[in-house]
Protein backbone atom coordinates (compact mmCIF):
# COMPACT_ATOMS: atom_id res chain seq x y z
CA UNK A 1 0.00 0.00 0.00
CA UNK A 2 1.33 3.41 -0.99
CA UNK A 3 1.70 6.04 1.66
CA UNK A 4 0.51 9.56 0.96
CA UNK A 5 3.31 12.09 0.98
CA UNK A 6 2.97 14.69 3.67
CA UNK A 7 3.25 18.30 2.57
CA UNK A 8 5.88 19.02 5.21
CA UNK A 9 8.03 16.17 3.82
CA UNK A 10 7.71 17.58 0.31
CA UNK A 11 8.63 21.06 1.54
CA UNK A 12 11.70 19.70 3.33
CA UNK A 13 12.83 17.72 0.28
CA UNK A 14 12.40 20.77 -1.97
CA UNK A 15 14.43 22.93 0.40
CA UNK A 16 17.23 20.36 0.71
CA UNK A 17 17.30 20.03 -3.10
CA UNK A 18 17.33 23.85 -3.58
CA UNK A 19 14.16 23.60 -5.64
CA UNK A 20 15.41 20.83 -7.93
CA UNK A 21 12.22 18.79 -8.35
CA UNK A 22 13.97 15.72 -9.74
CA UNK A 23 16.35 15.57 -6.78
CA UNK A 24 13.50 16.14 -4.31
CA UNK A 25 11.45 13.36 -5.94
CA UNK A 26 14.42 10.99 -5.69
CA UNK A 27 14.79 11.84 -1.99
CA UNK A 28 11.11 11.09 -1.46
CA UNK A 29 11.18 7.92 -3.56
CA UNK A 30 8.48 9.05 -5.96
CA UNK A 31 8.41 9.80 -9.69
CA UNK A 32 9.08 13.38 -10.69
CA UNK A 33 5.62 13.56 -12.29
CA UNK A 34 4.01 12.75 -8.93
CA UNK A 35 5.89 15.54 -7.24
CA UNK A 36 5.03 18.03 -9.99
CA UNK A 37 1.37 17.06 -9.66
CA UNK A 38 1.42 17.64 -5.89
CA UNK A 39 3.14 21.00 -6.35
CA UNK A 40 0.56 22.02 -8.94
CA UNK A 41 -2.25 21.15 -6.50
CA UNK A 42 -0.83 23.17 -3.60
CA UNK A 43 -0.36 26.93 -3.48
CA UNK A 44 1.95 26.47 -0.47
CA UNK A 45 4.21 24.03 -2.34
CA UNK A 46 4.31 26.40 -5.32
CA UNK A 47 5.45 29.17 -2.97
CA UNK A 48 8.11 26.93 -1.41
CA UNK A 49 9.42 25.94 -4.84
CA UNK A 50 9.58 29.60 -5.94
CA UNK A 51 11.32 30.59 -2.70
CA UNK A 52 13.89 27.80 -3.12
CA UNK A 53 14.65 28.90 -6.66
CA UNK A 54 14.97 32.54 -5.61
CA UNK A 55 17.44 31.57 -2.88
CA UNK A 56 19.44 29.55 -5.42
CA UNK A 57 19.58 32.57 -7.75
CA UNK A 58 20.75 34.74 -4.83
CA UNK A 59 23.51 32.23 -4.09
CA UNK A 60 24.55 32.16 -7.75
CA UNK A 61 24.68 35.96 -7.83
CA UNK A 62 26.82 35.98 -4.68
CA UNK A 63 29.23 33.46 -6.22
CA UNK A 64 29.37 35.52 -9.42
CA UNK A 65 30.10 38.66 -7.42
CA UNK A 66 32.98 36.90 -5.66
CA UNK A 67 34.43 35.83 -9.03
CA UNK A 68 34.17 39.37 -10.39
CA UNK A 69 35.97 40.75 -7.33
CA UNK A 70 38.69 38.14 -7.82
CA UNK A 71 39.20 39.45 -11.36
CA UNK A 72 37.79 36.41 -13.18
CA UNK A 73 37.44 37.65 -16.77
CA UNK A 74 34.65 35.20 -17.67
CA UNK A 75 32.59 36.46 -14.74
CA UNK A 76 33.36 40.08 -15.56
CA UNK A 77 32.40 39.58 -19.20
CA UNK A 78 29.16 37.85 -18.22
CA UNK A 79 28.16 40.66 -15.87
CA UNK A 80 28.92 43.34 -18.44
CA UNK A 81 27.01 41.51 -21.20
CA UNK A 82 23.95 41.05 -18.97
CA UNK A 83 23.72 43.67 -16.25
CA UNK A 84 25.94 46.14 -18.12
CA UNK A 85 24.08 46.04 -21.42
CA UNK A 86 22.22 49.26 -20.54
CA UNK A 87 25.62 50.95 -20.43
CA UNK A 88 26.51 49.79 -23.92
CA UNK A 89 28.23 46.48 -23.19
CA UNK A 90 26.43 44.54 -25.89
CA UNK A 91 27.42 42.36 -28.79
CA UNK A 92 24.24 43.09 -30.68
CA UNK A 93 21.58 45.75 -30.75
CA UNK A 94 17.90 44.90 -30.53
CA UNK A 95 15.32 47.18 -32.09
CA UNK A 96 11.64 46.83 -31.31
CA UNK A 97 9.15 48.14 -33.83
CA UNK A 98 5.61 48.56 -32.58
CA UNK A 99 4.17 49.01 -36.05
CA UNK A 100 2.58 52.35 -35.21
CA UNK A 101 4.72 54.35 -37.62
CA UNK A 102 6.54 53.64 -40.81
CA UNK A 103 10.15 53.01 -39.99
CA UNK A 104 13.04 53.45 -42.37
CA UNK A 105 16.20 51.89 -41.07
CA UNK A 106 19.56 52.28 -42.73
CA UNK A 107 22.23 49.91 -41.55
CA UNK A 108 25.92 50.40 -42.22
CA UNK A 109 27.97 47.34 -41.37
CA UNK A 110 31.66 47.78 -40.73
CA UNK A 111 33.71 44.61 -40.89
CA UNK A 112 36.57 44.40 -38.37
CA UNK A 113 39.14 44.28 -41.18
CA UNK A 114 37.74 47.53 -42.66
CA UNK A 115 37.54 49.35 -39.31
CA UNK A 116 41.32 49.76 -39.03
CA UNK A 117 41.45 51.91 -42.19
Amino acid sequence: MKRRLKQKDIEKALRIASGNVTEAADRLGVPRSTLYRRIKQSKRLQEVLEECREVLIDEAEAALTRRVRQGNMSAITFVLKTLGRTRGYVERQEIEHTGLHELNVHVHIVRPEDAAD
